[in-house]
């Protein structure tokens, strides 16, 4: 038996959910999602559902706070999940044709094309609002399609990476060392906690030239 509780509607398509349930000779399941999600149109503008992602959290049970936690298995869902691993942080979910058998997702079809790139929109406004919860911190950046290697162009989840590599370059989208955030273009980084100790934000603007105090 499963139980899901309503959603809790946390801005304009971000919603949060819990989840329990129980099987015989199994694990007691207890989860938090974060769900964002986009509608979906064809091309002469009907709706045809809506592509989602989804975040598992942990929350803190004395307190509302929470964070997101990668995930390591995330197949593609529809509807069900289907053999196509993402591997990626977290679940991405939508109306995909698949094959008869509904297992798999064929990865050269328009409309599949056209539901990742609307993923890949869903994702950016996702991190601008993850930024704005103060919630983006480096578990959400794990969770992210930034490896050119895994994601390259003949992945079937390339344009989630060319829209994250973007919106980080392009955006204030990076934790910065104390509060805030910058574009990957104004970040520097600093691998120990001593260094990051030893030079200021004014002091590595002036060792590296630049005028942008907020790296």
């Amino acid at each position: 038996m499963y139980l899901r509780s309503q959603p809790e509607h946390l801005g304009e398509s971000v919603r949060r959910i819990s989840i329990i349930g129980e099987a015989d000779y199994e694990p007691d399941v207890e989860e938090r999602w974060l769900v964002f999600s986009r509608e979906a149109t064809t091309d002469d503008g009907a709706a045809a559902g809506h592509v989602e992602i989804a975040f598992s959290i942990r929350q803190e049970e004395e307190t509302d706070r929470w964070s997101v936690q990668p995930m390591i298995h995330s197949p593609l869902i529809v509807s069900f999940p289907t053999v196509l691993e993402t591997h990626l942080g977290f679940l991405a979910q939508g109306p995909y044709r698949t094959t008869p058998a509904r297992d798999n997702v064929p990865p050269s079809d328009p409309w599949n094309q056209h539901l990742l790139g609307e993923t890949a929109s869903l994702l950016v406004e996702a991190l601008r609002w993850l930024r704005d919860e103060g919630a983006l911190d480096i578990a959400v950046l794990r969770c992210l399609a930034l490896s050119p290697t895994k994601f390259g162009e003949a992945n079937m989840f390339a344009p989630l990476y060319e829209a994250t590599k973007e919106a980080l370059s392009s955006e204030p989208l990076l934790p910065r060392y104390g509060p805030g955030y910058v574009p990957a273009t104004s970040a520097l980084l600093g691998r120990t906690q001593e260094l990051r100790d030893l030079f200021s934000a004014t002091q590595l603007s002036a060792l590296y030239g630049q005028e942008d105090e907020h790296a």
